[in-house]
């Protein structure tokens, strides 16, 4: 059984999601264990202790992060 979330089908409401929406160019996003950063080829880099992943767009980026936590 996969897990819910409040948020689901709403994700403009997600607070997450805002927080990822807000990322400029070179800045950093603390969430959970990872760090999320939008580089300079305008992709979401997404690093923990364990992985170093990139993705091309925001909606990438929240469900990569979002199938993680």
């Amino acid at each position: 059984m996969e897990q819910t979330s409040w948020f689901d089908g709403r994700k403009e409401s997600d607070p997450l999601y805002a927080e990822l929406q807000k990322l400029d160019l070179q800045e950093v996003v603390y969430i959970d264990t990872f760090t999320i950063r939008k580089n300079e080829f305008d992709l979401y880099e997404i690093e923990d202790d364990q992985t170093h992943d990139c993705v091309s767009t925001l909606e990438k980026c929240y469900q990569y992060v979002t199938g993680r936590l």
